[in-house]
């Protein structure tokens, strides 16, 4: 069977190829732009890390330099050989006290017979004192602390308060002392006097 095709059918078939083509061709562009569009996932940006301070104790030791102490001693006056004379019976150094407290003691070295005494956080400016009875007082005015030292042990208190800060504070040669005392301990004073014969 011969099939004519005209020239007009022939005009038509290529337009419609044609038209085939072109379609084809802005579906696929679409198709392609489309897709490009979805979204892809997407790194997230590397962050740098900041680094953040680093904490710090607020505890900060301070030297026996007057300048670094909260009670600065340039203005303050020598001590008469009286007061002198009681620093130099002072023990100083770590004292250890009842429930686990430390007692810093150090002389301060620009001021003479004067200390700097540490408890926890807080220090003293402490400058002894004369007493009625013979022990060893310092005392920083300004705050109201008081040190009593006896030969077996040492105390804190806060005058101002009426506080006892710490008790029992020893240093070596106060634990040697005490150490005696409850090998022999002396005389009660409540005990009977022995009688005399005149």
């Amino acid at each position: 069977m011969n099939v004519y095709l005209g020239s007009k059918n022939i005009s038509q078939m290529l337009l419609l190829a044609w038209m085939l083509t072109c379609g084809l061709f802005v579906l696929g562009t679409v198709h392609g732009q489309v897709s490009s569009q979805k979204e892809t996932p997407k790194s997230k940006p590397v962050q740098k890390k900041t680094e953040r301070p680093k904490k710090t104790s607020s505890y900060k030791w301070v030297p026996t330099n007057p300048v670094a102490l909260n009670n600065p001693v340039d203005d303050v006056e020598p001590l008469s050989p009286v007061l002198l004379d009681i620093a130099a019976q002072v023990f100083t150094g770590r004292l250890q006290c009842e429930l686990g407290q430390v007692v810093l003691l150090l002389p301060i070295e620009e001021s003479p017979g004067r200390f700097q005494l540490t408890l926890k956080k807080q220090k003293y400016l402490m400058t002894p004192s004369v007493t009625p009875t013979g022990a060893v007082k310092l005392e920083d005015l300004k705050t109201g602390a008081l040190w009593i030292q006896l030969a077996n042990k040492s105390m804190l208190f806060n005058s101002k308060l009426g506080q006892r800060m710490a008790d029992d504070c020893q240093g070596p040669g106060q634990q040697a002392v005490a150490m005696r005392e409850k090998i022999s301990p002396p005389p009660s004073l409540f005990e009977p006097m022995s009688r005399v014969d005149h």
